[in-house]
């Protein structure tokens, strides 16, 4: 399932957002949000949110297309 979700106005460099997506890019769900639970740059938690978005709205869309 795939999901979209969307963080604007971070007022983070991307150089240092991107250093954050990349230890998590490629990863399952649950170990990337555990990766970013105890990662300790400043651009982890709203990432972790962000994360967090989209999962809950996978299972939105996937609860969507099996009711009808």
């Amino acid at each position: 399932m795939e999901a979209i979700a969307h963080l604007r106005h971070l007022r983070v460099t991307p150089r240092k957002a991107r250093r954050v997506v990349d230890l998590i890019r490629g990863k399952q769900a649950p170990e990337a949000l555990a990766i970013l639970k105890f990662a300790r740059q400043g651009a982890s938690d709203p990432v972790y949110k962000l994360l967090d978005s989209a999962i809950a709205n996978a299972r939105v869309k996937a609860d969507k297309e099996n009711t009808y």
